[in-house]
C-alpha cells in the first residue's frame, strides 16, 4: 500500500523501515546538500560514513544501491545511485533508467528482510525528476510493499 503525507518523515520512523534516496556519481563521497543534511541531523553520521567510504569504489556506479543499516534502530538507509553530475539550468541528473535498476534492488531488500519504505520524494529536488513520473514508478516497481511518502 502506498501513503502519501506531509511533514517530517524523521518524525514517523519505525523500527523495520527502509529510507531510499538518491545519490550522484559525479563527485565521489560529497554528501552536503539536499536530504542528506536531514540523514546526519537526525540518524548520525553512519549513512554519511559507509556513503563516503562506497563512493570512491570505482566499481559503485548509476543503478547501484547500498544500504546503511543503523542497528540500534532498526532502520536501513538506502543509497540509490540514480543521478548523474548535479543540476544545471536546462539540465537533469537523474537517470531514470539507474532509478529503476535502483528501487528494484530496494524492493528486493525490503521483501527480503520484510522490510517497509519511509522515503522523501527521492530524485525529484537537486535531481531534477518528475515527482508524476517517480511515483509512477513507485506505484509500479514497489506495489507490493508498504510505503510512506513525505513532502514538505
Amino acid at each position: 500500500m502506498i501513503k502519501e503525507q506531509t511533514g517530517n518523515l524523521f518524525e514517523h520512523l519505525v523500527d523495520g523501515c527502509v529510507i531510499p534516496h538518491c545519490v550522484n556519481n559525479h563527485s565521489p563521497g560529497q554528501w552536503g546538500s539536499g536530504f542528506v543534511l536531514q540523514i546526519d541531523k537526525y540518524l548520525g553520521a553512519q549513512p554519511k560514513k559507509d556513503y563516503v567510504g562506497w563512493s570512491k569504489n570505482k566499481l559503485i556506479g548509476l543503478g547501484s544501491t547500498r544500504f546503511s543499516t543503523l542497528r540500534n534502530k532498526e532502520i536501513t538507509v538506502a543509497h540509490m545511485w540514480a543521478q548523474h553530475e548535479t543540476i544545471r539550468e536546462a539540465y537533469k541528473p537523474v537517470r531514470y533508467a539507474a532509478l529503476v535498476k535502483c528501487m528494484e534492488k530496494v524492493d528486493k531488500y525490503c521483501k527480503t528482510y520484510d522490510k517497509t519504505i519511509i522515503a522523501p520524494r527521492f530524485c525529484s529536488g537537486l535531481a531534477g525528476g518528475n515527482w508524476d513520473f517517480i511515483k509512477e514508478l513507485i506505484d509500479e516497481i514497489w506495489c507490493d510493499l508498504d510505503v510512506t511518502i513525505f513532502s514538505l
